[in-house]
């Protein structure tokens, strides 16, 4: 059994790469994406979902979501420093109001403009669903890159160098391409729709315990736990992959509906490409992109962000739209984050009644006049006889109706046996059962 288990496992890996899309495959390492899902496997079983925390989701309102993503932000905020600079603190909230006024228009999302420069070196930016930061890094280096390479103690060759292929300064064009690019992913919503998925992921693992629970039930067995081990372990490693893929998705989705409220702002949409040429340049500069196969197979494990050419290719795409057509190539919605909360807030009942049903169809007496579904039933040996619910039958395909049933094997020279099956209307059990010879003295 451990073979085939094994087997099945090596073939799937296999089978998924061929299916996944090449850029999926470039950017992921795949042993050390299964081997962190079997880690997490063993220190927190996915098969372990509590009830309470399904339960917990009849009470998640809009307001409690919120009140629960403004505690991040908090804790978020809390790691860094608040740089304070009234020019650029003034400069980045006239722009924020006019993309998000922009916003309103496009969407109806109305946000509060809320950003602010964060004490980072790193050339980054993030939103988080309702504010926004620039690190300090990241203004540098549009506002005054000579200074910047020069603040990251790199060689004098290596600034003289930097600072010639980045030769602007207060390229405020730029900072606007990059925080209409972090306004984009506030107005879509994609840090509520990342938390939704995660609590969407908890209801499909307890999904999949009431469903093995019933299979346990109707088999009459435990199931094989190694096997379940080795399922929970690649449909870890799947949703892994998914959210990989998914937040590159939002990257190229705030990357064009950047260019779009830019626009609508009354600013030049081109400054959201322009933008992601820099930065494209600060990797190339930094030595940050690969060099050989090796770094491109592992790069990031399944990085969250598309490689900056595809980004930048995706993105020259949604500009000859927006400017053939004054609009985007393809639709772009915000979150709908509630009526997501609605479908989270009704799971617990459905789930409830998932449970009831089993116990009730396990607990009650078959009904002959009820319509019947297929069985598949295996004796061995050869020449083994069965009954079921005390009446000879047939192996093989068998037909009975909802509820319990008491199988009886016997065979001359064995010890026979019993066991009872429950047939659902979701599952209906295959069974195999093999006799032990009676043991001679």
């Amino acid at each position: 059994m451990a073979f085939k288990v094994i087997s099945r496992f090596i073939i799937g890996i296999a089978l998924s790469v061929l299916i996944l899309p090449l850029p999926a495959i470039a950017q992921c390492n795949w042993i050390e994406l299964i081997a962190r899902s079997f880690l997490s496997e063993i220190i927190q079983p996915r098969g372990e979902v509590g009830e309470f925390t399904v339960a917990s989701l009849n009470k998640l309102n809009l307001s409690e979501f919120n009140t629960f993503m403004m505690s991040r932000e908090i804790e978020a905020y809390q790691q860094y420093t608040t740089v304070i600079n009234p020019e650029i603190d003034q400069k980045l909230n006239q722009g924020l109001t006019r993309l998000y006024q922009a916003a309103e228009k496009l969407y109806g999302v109305r946000l509060d403009p809320k950003v602010r420069m964060v004490d980072n070196d790193s050339i980054n930016a993030f939103a988080t669903g309702s504010e926004i930061s620039m690190n300090s890094g990241l203004m540098a280096y549009f506002l005054n890159p000579k200074g910047y390479w020069k603040a990251l103690g790199f060689p004098r060759s290596y600034q003289a160098s930097f600072s010639k292929h980045t030769n602007w300064k207060n390229d405020w064009e730029g900072v606007y391409g990059i925080l209409a690019h972090e306004a984009a992913h506030n107005v879509m919503r994609h840090s509520s729709r990342g938390i939704v998925a995660i609590l969407q992921e908890t209801t499909e693992q307890y999904g999949k315990k009431l469903m093995d629970e019933r299979k346990e039930i109707a088999k009459g067995k435990k199931l094989n736990r190694i096997k379940g081990f080795f399922h929970r372990s690649l449909a870890g490693a799947w949703k892994t992959l998914e959210f990989r893929l998914d937040s590159q998705t939002q990257e190229r989705e705030a990357d064009a509906v950047a260019m779009i409220l830019l626009a609508q702002a009354g600013y030049d949409s081109r400054w959201a490409y322009r933008a992601n040429e820099k930065l494209t340049l600060y990797t190339s500069l930094r030595g940050a992109a690969p060099q050989n196969w090796k770094e491109v197979f592992s790069e990031a494990l399944c990085s969250t962000h598309p490689a900056w050419q595809e980004r930048l290719s995706s993105q020259a795409k949604a500009f000859s739209c927006l400017q053939s057509t004054k609009s985007l190539c393809d639709e772009h919605y915000p979150f709908p984050l509630a009526e997501s909360l609605e479908h989270l807030r009704a799971y617990p009942r459905q789930a409830s009644a998932y449970r009831e049903e089993t116990l009730r169809i396990a607990n009650s007496v078959p009904d002959a006049s009820t319509p019947r579904h297929q069985v598949r039933i295996r004796l061995r040996p050869k020449g083994a006889q069965l009954e079921i619910d005390g009446s000879p039958s047939k192996t093989g395909k068998v037909h009975l109706a909802l509820g319990p049933h008491v199988l009886r094997a016997s065979k001359e020279g064995f010890q026979p046996t019993e066991r009872q099956i429950v047939v659902f209307p979701d599952f209906q059990p295959k069974v195999r059962i093999k006799l032990k010879k009676m043991k001679t003295r």
